[in-house]
């Protein structure tokens, strides 16, 4: 019985080990499953503010752009919140882009309170006479703000059966 016992423990580890060696090797299938995920256009961004910003002083933000591919065109929107009062183009229209090269660009806007706000940027990329489009949120501090303040909170904390605190979010 011990032998019967032993023989399928060495049967196991040897069918393990056979499995393992394999598990290091990547298919194509594999790394497709790795990159599972919303697709985007291929842009990122980088952004220079001012750390004070002022009501009523106008503010200038320093974006740019870098695309990861070759694209024929780039445009981009550029919203406000209520708060900040647009100084500059709300559209801008770049043309063919090489990869990893940046378009550069100055938002302007003036502050009306203070606050915590928000410029939203919508680039829009064509490529092949195929768009893709990206979503960028830049934060905006005007003046003396505690962020942690200003960033309210919409769920609910409760304690369950063992004192531990869970925070209810809204749906």
């Amino acid at each position: 019985m011990n032998s019967k016992i032993l023989y399928v423990c060495l049967l196991l580890a040897g069918l393990l080990g056979c499995n393992a060696s394999y598990a290091g090797k990547s298919t194509a299938t594999d790394e497709h499953q790795r990159f599972i995920g919303k697709p985007h256009a291929p842009v990122d961004i980088k952004y220079e503010s001012p750390n004070k910003v002022t009501v009523a002083k106008k503010l200038g933000i320093r974006v740019t752009l870098v695309t990861a591919r070759d694209v024929d065109a780039v445009d981009v929107a550029i919203r406000f919140d209520e708060g900040l009062q647009a100084v500059s183009e709300q559209s801008l229209h770049f043309g063919p882009s090489a990869k990893k090269h940046g378009n550069d660009f100055d938002i302007e806007c003036i502050p009306q309170r203070n606050g915590v706000f928000y410029v939203h940027l919508l680039a829009t990329l064509s490529m092949n006479g195929q768009q893709q489009s990206r979503s960028f949120t830049i934060p905006v501090n005007v003046g003396d703000v505690d962020v942690r303040k200003a960033m309210k909170s919409s769920g609910a904390v409760t304690r369950d059966a063992s004192g531990e605190a869970i925070i209810s979010m809204p749906a």
